[in-house]
């Protein structure tokens, strides 16, 4: 007897279409609040108590996640950039 659940065409494309949908929602996700930062700006971050180099930063991190969200819905042009290491400071220690 195998532990574990063994890998079958229905499961593989159950999880494929699992993660296409999750891909989507969190696309959307970061597009919708990557709008909302835009819309508050630096001025409206520090005014919810970020420090001005906070503000910058956060602003940062956002354009950066939206990237990637935009080459995904394929509204930007794919960069030769390495996003894995520009929000590994943001996991918090998560994600390897």
């Amino acid at each position: 007897m195998t532990a574990g659940q063994q890998p079958t065409l229905e499961l593989i494309n159950n999880t494929l279409t699992s993660a296409a949908v999750r891909l989507h929602a969190l696309a959307s996700e970061i597009t919708d609040l990557h709008l909302q930062v835009t819309k508050l700006g630096t001025a409206g971050l520090q005014a919810l108590g970020a420090s001005a180099q906070d503000a910058t930063d956060i602003t940062t991190a956002w354009n950066v996640i939206a990237t990637v969200s935009a080459v995904y819905f394929g509204t930007a042009a794919t960069p030769a950039y390495n996003f894995d290491d520009a929000l590994a400071p943001y996991r918090a220690g998560q994600a390897g």
